[in-house]
């Protein structure tokens, strides 16, 4: 894929469906659907797969369902939380979630029980990124917290001036992170927030024939990074059809690519990205499916 080289400052049971390829707008490389999971539980606001068979699904009053056959069977775990908006999963045993009530819960043996974290200050929790069982964000629409102690205590993290609400986040390492702003920017800080620089694009806020799913409760944007490749995604609809816009970057986010538009065959509700990369989009017919970008 032709990477640009300077920064783009400016305004029941069912068996697996495996996918060779899918429809795409526009791009030379291909957006590959691996797998879609059956449905989950009806109450679950967003799941997503991990590796080649784990699986963690949260939602409405807490409910909780993990998966270990990549989707095939979903089992309901344990948890007493409120509603659980978002989750990051650091691997197929270990999921960080985060939802109504400042709750902030998380699984270490692959979704079958969840603790309580100390609640965040204040807000709902729209989003969540560990970087160890030990140390992460959670963020609300319009504040961000961090945690060195696996969530016993909360710190405040500054956000960029500009920024009017945050639609994503990742916590790449220590001090080190990204946040996506309502306004289609990409924000880096290496400092833990101290200061940050507004970076690329994400979306274009003059393209008309793209509405992105944004300022809502859950996350139609994803980025995540895993050494120095990443990508960032939106969810939304192209000229009418249900659709996805993909970032990527080689080099740890210094410079990030043209972006490309690929179709989707089902709406979408949310969006994740796996530690492999993998794109886990949760459909609204509460199944789950899982995208290679080759």
């Amino acid at each position: 894929m032709n990477m640009t080289g300077k920064r783009l400052f400016g305004p029941g049971r069912v068996l697996l469906v495996c996918v060779l390829g899918m429809g795409f707008i526009g791009c030379s490389d291909s957006l590959k659907e691996v797998c879609k999971s059956s449905p989950t539980d009806g109450r679950i606001h967003v799941a997503a797969l991990c590796g080649d068979s784990a699986g963690f699904g949260v939602g409405y009053g807490g409910a909780v369902q993990y998966t270990k056959d990549g989707g095939k069977t979903w089992i309901a775990g344990t948890n007493r939380s409120m509603c659980q908006f978002s989750l990051h999963a650091l691997d197929d045993r270990t999921c960080f979630a985060a939802g109504n009530g400042s709750d902030v819960i998380m699984t270490g043996n692959g979704g079958e029980t969840w603790t309580r974290l100390s609640d965040i200050p204040a807000g709902c929790a729209k989003g969540v990124s560990f970087i160890t069982n030990d140390e992460g964000w959670v963020w609300t629409k319009s504040a961000l917290y961090s945690t060195r102690n696996n969530g016993q205590t909360w710190q405040t993290v500054t956000l960029p001036a500009d920024i009017q609400m945050i639609e994503s986040a990742f916590l790449q390492s220590t001090g080190n992170g990204y946040l996506c702003g309502l306004d289609g920017y990409i924000y880096r800080t290496r400092d833990g927030g101290r200061t940050w620089e507004r970076t690329v694009q994400f979306r274009d806020t003059q393209d008309k024939t793209f509405k992105a799913v944004l300022a809502g409760g859950v996350q139609g944007t994803a980025i995540r990074l895993s050494g120095e490749r990443g990508l960032v995604a939106v969810i939304g609809l192209k000229e009418g059809k249900s659709a996805i816009r993909i970032l990527r970057t080689t080099d740890g986010g210094e410079t990030w690519s043209e972006p490309k538009y690929y179709n989707l065959d089902l709406p979408c509700l949310t969006l994740t990205i796996s530690p492999d990369l993998h794109l886990a989009v949760f459909n609204n017919d509460s199944t789950v499916s899982m995208f290679a970008l080759k």
